[in-house]
């Protein structure tokens, strides 16, 4: 991901990396609006789906670490934008879970709350406080 709103991808494989074609994740106009790419944990896939989530804010090129309240989910297959899910509060950090019915979860900008939505609709579903002395990564656990 670039923050200039260019996707690269790379497969890594035992014979080393692969190289795709790049494509835009950000057209013309959201360029022009300053929309980037931000936070400390700004981009997460639903792999089963191949969805990509992607934490966005609008600012110059270097507040990439700045919280976004906006996350816009992406169909790779179709390297379409499909969504923009306008969270409760700025986030810093994003995951989704892997699960058929997956949950989208995000830090808050100031790191006191979680909150978690669905990541289908993008509604927001429920939030919990107390996360400690500066959460910035979420590692979703799928339960036994």
């Amino acid at each position: 991901m670039s923050v200039l709103g260019k996707v690269h991808p790379v497969e890594i494989s035992a014979d080393g990396p692969v190289f795709s074609d790049t494509w835009w994740y950000l057209d013309k106009d959201d360029r022009e609006a300053n929309w980037r790419i931000g936070g400390m944990q700004a981009v997460t896939l639903h792999e089963a789906r191949q969805h990509l989530y992607i934490l966005m804010h609008q600012g110059d090129f270097f507040t990439y670490e700045n919280p976004g309240p906006e996350i816009w989910v992406y169909d790779l297959a179709t390297q379409t934008r499909i969504e923009k899910i306008r969270t409760r509060h700025s986030s810093i950090s994003i995951a989704v879970s892997q699960d058929d019915n997956p949950l989208l979860y995000t830090i808050t900008g100031d790191l006191s709350t979680l909150e978690i939505y669905d990541a289908s609709t993008g509604e927001y579903l429920r939030s919990a406080g107390e996360l400690g002395i500066t959460p910035f990564l979420i590692e979703p656990v799928p339960l036994p």
